[in-house]
C-alpha cells in the first residue's frame, strides 16, 4: 500500500463479521489528550485495535522516513502486514474468541495472542496465493 492510500483510509469503515470498525490515522503522541494517541506513543506501536470502541488506530509517523533511521522507513509492505495483523485482532474478537480460548483459565484469549496473530498476518498472503494457484475460489 502506498503512503497516500494509507492516509486516505482515515475515517473509512470496514465490516468485520457485520460490525463496522473505523480506521483512524493519527500520530503517536505521549503528551496527547487523546488516550489512543498517547498509548501508541508510550507503547511505540505502529497500530492498535480498540476492540470495544471498534477502531483501528494507525500511527502515520511509523511509516514516514524523516531522514533518521526508523524501523519501518519506507517499507510500505509493513503497512499491509500491520493492518492485516490488526484486522485479525478484530475478527477474532467479533467471532467470540476473546474469552476462554487458552489453557490457563481464560485469562488471555486468542484475540490477545500476539504470536498467533502475527503468524496469521504474515502467512495470509502466502495461503491466499497457494489457494489461487490450486484454483480454489475466494468464495465457496
Amino acid at each position: 500500500m502506498t503512503l497516500k492510500a494509507f492516509e486516505a483510509l482515515d475515517g473509512k469503515t470496514v465490516s468485520v463479521l457485520g460490525t463496522d470498525y473505523t480506521i483512524r490515522i493519527s500520530a503517536a503522541d505521549t503528551g496527547s489528550k487523546n488516550i489512543v494517541a498517547k498509548t501508541l506513543g508510550h507503547q511505540s506501536a505502529s497500530m492498535l485495535t480498540q476492540l470495544f470502541l471498534k477502531e483501528i488506530w494507525c500511527d502515520i509517523n511509523a511509516y514516514i522516513d524523516d531522514g533518521e533511521s526508523q524501523v519501518f522507513g519506507k517499507d510500505i509492505r509493513a503497512i499491509d502486514e500491520d493492518l492485516t495483523h490488526e484486522l485479525y485482532h478484530a475478527f477474532y474478537f467479533e467471532s467470540g474468541l476473546d474469552v476462554c480460548t487458552d489453557t490457563d483459565g481464560c485469562s488471555n484469549g486468542w484475540v490477545r495472542n500476539e504470536t498467533m496473530i502475527d503468524w496469521n498476518a504474515k502467512q495470509f498472503h502466502k495461503i491466499l496465493k497457494a489457494r489461487r494457484e490450486l484454483g480454489i475460489k475466494d468464495q465457496y
